[in-house]
């Protein structure tokens, strides 16, 4: 049997808990919202410095750019009058917000190569380059940062995995690392570059030569993620105009697992698995090269790769001609609606070079009198850039776009596969609140 003692005590702690629900709610409803202000700031891009005997030059679209130089000492941003820059042995820094450069080497008589200024991160994939005796490729590692990087580096043959090492780049310094000095005598290679403190850039460049003759050079584009779905664009195609030597296709599983991998040609004049890439299989961790015993008419053409592993791939086109030279087509990242930007076009004669799942890709140019104008492409297009271009945009509809540039002429042969790179830094403001002083009354 309950007591009334009992019953009166529960009613108390029933009123007591009422109680201070009711004064919790009135000072939620009671209280001025707290309003949140965040600060942006858009990563300035690295634009690598010149080695020996390369002229390197890197195309702004506008003139008025903040540029620094990546030394110790120095982070000024100086304000340029001139919408290109001759790169000599420092790295620059060019102010984020703008179009995206793009710098263009050439090493006379020999090779000519693209590649996009991008800010400093923590992972990139290479796949290219080789370390026997004909190679006399190179990293260029810039650290932008007033503290030191240390980046460890994976690398990955015909082998198998090899053993991982780790670079020190000083703060504020440019550090130029060669092929054969990471690894010797090997023929099929990749790189996984991750930053254990601090950021980077990085490009690979892969020059060889065969004694006193030139074999060619290219910038390898990084690689995107390892991916079940690889697209790779800008692969050089049989025309009358030139001649290519030798071309294969580059192909890495890293995990633990055989990949299955089949390969589709997606080019104006068919989409098909061509005879013996239909289904082949990648050992887990070796990196494996597939020659290509046919190649689909037209100036180049694009690839599409599936795999039950993820992978990263590549692709090697040499060309003959008045020079020998060659070029890496990476494996593209996807642009999309999220991540448009837009890419400076030096007026040097090169194509764009685009794939999509859609049936259009819209691209929007800015000559150099301001007029912006807008151009339809097909799902599968090479399109020669006008020499009036000097910056373009590429926007797609409901499916990704991938692309690249390439450029052919007497200075030799070079691709780029396009980047997403501008890269937003948010951070939150502290909030002021006068209260802190001043409590309410």
């Amino acid at each position: 049997m309950i007591k009334l003692q009992e019953i009166r005590v529960n009613r108390i702690q029933a009123m007591a808990i009422t109680a201070v629900f009711i004064v919790f709610v009135a000072q939620l409803f009671s209280a001025s919202p707290e309003i949140r202000k965040y600060s942006e700031n858009i990563s300035p891009t690295i634009c690598p410095a010149e080695p020996s005997g390369v002229n390197s030059v890197v195309y702004l679209s506008t003139k008025k750019r903040g540029v620094a130089t990546v030394k110790k000492g120095v982070r000024k941003f100086k304000i340029q009058k001139t919408s290109s820059i001759e790169m000599g042995s420092y790295s620059k820094e060019v102010e984020g917000l703008g179009v995206s450069p793009l710098l263009v080497a050439v090493k006379p008589q020999s090779w000519i190569g693209l590649a996009q200024c991008t800010p400093a991160i923590s992972e990139k994939w290479f796949m290219g380059g080789m370390s026997t005796i004909s190679s006399i490729g190179y990293f260029q590692f810039v650290n932008p940062n007033q503290s030191k990087s240390v980046i460890d580096l994976e690398i990955w043959s015909e082998d198998g995995k090899e053993s991982n090492q780790s670079l020190v780049i000083s703060a504020q310094s440019t550090r130029i690392v060669q092929i054969n000095s990471l690894i010797t005598n090997k023929k099929f290679l990749a790189f996984h570059l991750i930053a254990r403190a601090g950021r980077f850039s990085a490009i690979l460049v892969d020059e060889r030569k065969k004694g006193l003759i030139k074999l060619g050079g290219d910038f390898v584009t990084p690689n995107a993620d390892p991916s079940k779905k690889v697209f790779i664009t800008s692969v050089i195609g049989k025309s009358k105009n030139k001649k290519v030597s030798s071309q294969f296709l580059r192909l890495l599983a890293p995990g633990e697992t055989d990949a299955l991998v089949k390969v589709t040609y997606l080019a104006k004049s068919g989409i098909y698995s061509p005879l013996g890439l239909a289904e082949v299989r990648i050992p887990a961790g070796k990196v494996v090269q597939l020659p290509f015993s046919s190649i689909p008419k037209g100036n180049f053409f694009a690839l599409q790769i599936d795999a039950t592993e993820p992978i990263v791939a590549s692709v090697f086109s040499s060309v003959r001609g008045s020079l020998s030279d060659f070029a890496w087509s990476s494996g593209s990242e996807a642009i999309n609606p999220q991540n448009i930007e837009a890419i400076t076009v030096p007026a040097i004669g090169m194509r764009l070079n685009v794939y999509t799942e859609a049936n259009s890709v819209v691209v929007e140019t800015t000559s150099n009198r301001k007029k912006i104008t807008r151009k339809n492409l097909s799902g599968i297009d090479t399109w020669k850039i006008p020499s009036n271009v000097i910056s373009m945009r590429i926007i797609p509809g409901a499916k990704p776009v991938y692309a690249s540039f390439s450029v052919l002429d007497s200075r030799g042969f070079g691709v780029m596969a396009i980047r997403p790179v501008t890269a937003i830094e948010r951070s939150a403001l502290p909030i002021s609140d006068s209260e802190v002083l001043t409590p309410r009354k």
